[in-house]
């Protein structure tokens, strides 16, 4: 009778383990599916606001490259003026003074700092009470040419190259957040590979434990064995059940950067993420792109801006020297189309020209404010061959990263292997009374953490190959 309650409740105890593992894993594998890495990422691009922000952003940069063309572009410009004076005036006798203008035209500055100016301006004037009104109508010439400050357009070109390299800049920048976001993003799918593959050793480990046990318990029971044994087993089968539910709770925690990464708050996951061939991976070999990495661009970009800044400011500190003349045509008469006629003859021409000049007097200033932007270009020139240098001795340790792991991965393989072969041995010893309990548990736990070790290796592989993938690398 006592033999017979002891099958039971061994029976028992097998079915409340089965029932366990079909509570823990009963809504993923009833409706899991197969996702690969490109999907995942395609989910990423579509659905991550940080990577579309990102995209937004990197598209707007390239309309507002145009935007660096508009100091130089031409300009239209219309002035009307309507203005009335009644004050009085010592020489002649009248109402008030009524003056109205209407001005047309178009103006541009050029790269080389030549800066001109066309309109036409129609001007109507009404001593009221004295005479009666006229017109004048005069089309006006302006041209202005500086030589030290602006020198022949040498501010104005350092203006545009500055908006430009700062669109740059924020191109590149942009750019390199979503690569690296989708780096991030690979990252994560692989830590939840490992983490799905980590519950799938946890539970056939625990499975072999639950033999063992079930095993020793019965020749316990048949005075076959020591009460040692079954002790043995009884730790190394709870053992197993905590390290699965500390597996499966660091694939919960996964699970959550996972979706939240693909813009989702749910919790769980239905989806089994696709293996990798040990083979292929052993056999990648990637090279690095001959392109420069979009941050080095987004260094070199701000380098050029810090360049053209100080190159502005020391422009802008000069005197000023400019050379100016204005040609202009009149015509003048009671009726406007008279006016606008004789506005088009070149016997009565205005003619001006002269010179600017102007120097700041506060030199202590200027020198300190030279000295400022002198300073932050030097930062930037060694910023930037810190990103380079830093650059390169990242590629140098990823890529040695990359070949040490295959070579430890080829070995966890062969451990695998020899680990799997040695513990199915010495089962067959226990079961023909040649070997122990405890040296069965002690291979068995030899061989879970040699799965352990190949999974960890073959992630941290394909997680530094997501950082491969920075460099422009096609794998």
């Amino acid at each position: 009778m006592q033999t017979l309650l002891r099958t039971l409740r061994s029976v028992i105890n097998l079915f409340a383990l089965v029932v366990w593992f079909a509570s823990i894993t009963q809504a993923k594998n009833s409706t899991a599916t197969q996702q690969s890495l490109a999907q995942y990422l395609k989910q990423v691009r579509e659905n991550h606001q940080g990577y579309l922000a990102s995209e937004a952003i990197k598209t707007g940069t390239t309309f507002r490259m145009y935007e660096t063309n508009l100091p130089l572009a031409p300009t239209f410009f219309s002035i009307i003026q309507l203005a009335s004076d009644a004050k009085a005036s010592p020489f002649l006798s009248y109402a008030k003074l009524i003056t109205n203008t209407y001005s047309v035209g178009l103006s541009q500055t050029t790269r080389f700092g030549l800066q001109a100016k066309f309109s036409y301006n129609l001007y109507y004037t009404d001593y009221v009470g004295l005479k009666p009104s006229y017109y004048e109508g005069k089309p006006i010439l302006e041209l202005n040419q500086s030589f030290l400050r602006n020198s022949f357009g040498a501010e104005t070109r350092a203006l545009e190259e500055t908006q430009k390299a700062v669109v740059q800049a924020t191109h590149f920048g942009e750019s390199f957040k979503m690569k690296l976001l989708l780096a991030d993003a690979e990252s994560t799918y692989w830590k939840l590979f490992y983490s799905q593959r980590n519950i799938i050793i946890q539970k056939d480990a625990l499975t072999r434990a639950q033999k063992i046990y079930d095993w020793c318990e019965k020749r316990a029971r048949l005075r076959l064995a020591d009460q040692a044994d079954l002790l043995q087993a009884k730790a190394a089968l709870e053992t197993r059940k905590l390290q699965l539910e500390m597996a499966i709770n660091e694939e919960r925690s996964t699970t959550l950067s996972f979706n939240q990464m693909r813009g989702s708050d749910q919790t769980d996951i239905q989806t089994e993420l696709q293996d990798t061939d040990l083979n292929t991976l052993i056999n990648l070999t990637p090279d690095k792109s001959s392109e420069p990495r979009e941050d080095i661009k987004a260094a070199s970009a701000l380098e050029q801006v810090a360049y053209f800044n100080a190159e502005l400011m020391r422009e802008r500190d000069k005197p000023v020297l400019e050379a100016f003349a204005t040609l202009s045509l009149n015509g003048r008469d009671f009726a406007t189309g008279e006016a606008l006629k004789n506005s088009l003859k070149t016997d009565q021409p205005t003619v001006a020209v002269g010179l600017r000049f102007s120097v700041p007097l506060d030199f202590g200033t200027i020198q300190n404010s030279r000295a400022g932007w002198l300073n932050e270009q030097k930062a930037a020139e060694l910023l930037y061959q810190r990103k380079q240098f830093d650059l390169a001795q990242e590629w140098s340790d990823l890529s040695s990263k990359f070949e040490e792991g295959k070579k430890r991965l080829i070995l966890s393989q062969a451990i695998e292997n020899a680990q799997r072969q040695k513990l199915f041995y010495e089962k067959d010893r226990l079961t023909r009374g040649r070997s122990t309990t405890y040296q069965v548990l002690l291979f068995e736990q030899d061989y879970a953490q040699s799965q352990i070790t190949r999974l960890q290796i073959q992630t941290e592989i394909l997680q530094i190959n997501a950082k491969i993938k920075l460099f422009g690398v096609k794998s």
